[in-house]
């Protein structure tokens, strides 16, 4: 586990290297994060008031997502390298709080530097609506013309078909990640041009590892299989999606679907996965879990991205998780 040195010694920003008040350096030492400057203000800000948490990623729950991009960047980044992103987070008040993450190679050092960035995400986030708002038409006519260009290259009276092996998960049937984000992509396009709802599910398996390490990886597979189609089932408009876009995750995609509806759905499905039971291909025992489900729906005349929409939904997962799992959050903003 990823740690910070909470007790490392207190060294200035200025003697670190790095004088921006706002910052805190962590250096990645034999697995483990150390931090190397005192705290500033906002990460006081969102500690625990009775001290109890230990890992930085307790405070700055994003990071579970983020550090597996910087390892995999320190292991082949070149001296004076960097891997950076943004998110937002509220702190135990309410307050948001804008932040950026950059992972750096310094000197043969994996140092992880956190600072607040208000002004500079505000000035990204205007430049990203400004630019969506003029490509999105472009992107929209783009992706109607290949699909002109597909149904006229399909013979007569045919629908145009992707291979099965392109669009569809080979474990569980049903969609796999890469037809999940095409589809999401078209789909956002055309909710913002008519300003119609569109809603997003996140399904997570709870202690999903703790079934594979006790029962095997054939019937945690087994597990996965009745799970992805019992998601697909329960899906009723024709342009809704299902698809497994992880180990155990899943996402479901639902254009024309307000909140509430999305919701109603989400209630359901967990309702669903809780009663599932499934025969264990290897013993004559029935292995059942629960999931933590997280639900965004596009406000309306918005311009979310899908990878904010993504972002909404599945912290409202890591938040689900970390109250016990078995429920539903709702994202409140997208990130």
């Amino acid at each position: 586990m990823l740690n910070p040195d909470l007790d490392a010694d207190d060294t200035s920003s200025a003697d670190s290297g790095f004088p921006p008040p706002d910052s805190v350096v962590f250096e990645s030492i034999a697995g483990e994060l150390r931090q190397s400057t005192v705290s500033p203000e906002w990460l006081d800000r969102v500690k625990f008031a009775d001290g109890s948490a230990s890992s930085i990623t307790d405070h700055l729950p994003y990071l579970e997502s983020f550090l597996p991009d910087a390892m995999h960047f320190w292991d082949h980044a070149r001296d004076g390298e960097l891997v950076s992103d943004f998110w937002t987070q509220t702190d135990p008040s309410g307050g948001k709080i804008h932040l950026l993450a950059c992972a750096l190679a310094v000197e043969g050092k994996r140092l992880l530097l956190i600072r607040s960035v208000d002004d500079l995400y505000h000035e990204s986030e205007h430049a990203q609506q400004r630019a969506h708002a003029s490509v999105k038409r472009l992107k929209l006519a783009a992706l109607w013309q290949r699909g002109l260009e597909k149904l006229g290259s399909s013979p007569k009276g045919s629908e145009p078909r992707s291979s099965e092996t392109e669009t569809k998960d080979a474990l569980t049937g049903i969609s796999n990640r890469q037809r999940f984000e095409e589809l999401f992509e078209r789909e956002l396009l055309l909710a913002n041009e008519q300003d119609e709802p569109l809603s997003l599910l996140y399904l997570d398996i709870d202690q999903f590892q703790l079934m594979n390490d006790q029962y095997g990886r054939t019937a945690g597979d087994a597990y996965l299989r009745s799970v992805g189609q019992l998601i697909e089932g329960v899906l009723g408009k024709p342009k809704d999606l299902a698809a497994r876009v992880g180990g155990e995750e899943f996402a479901t995609l639902l254009p024309g679907t307000d909140g509430t509806e999305a919701v109603r759905l989400a209630h359901t499905l967990g309702g669903m996965i809780r009663s599932l039971r499934v025969p264990d291909p290897t013993s004559r025992g029935l292995l059942s879990a629960t999931a933590s489900i997280g639900v965004f729906t596009r406000p309306s005349k918005s311009e979310e991205t899908t990878a904010q929409m993504l972002g909404a939904a599945t912290s409202a997962v890591r938040e689900a998780k970390r109250n016990g799992g078995d429920r539903i959050v709702i994202g409140d903003h997208p990130i």
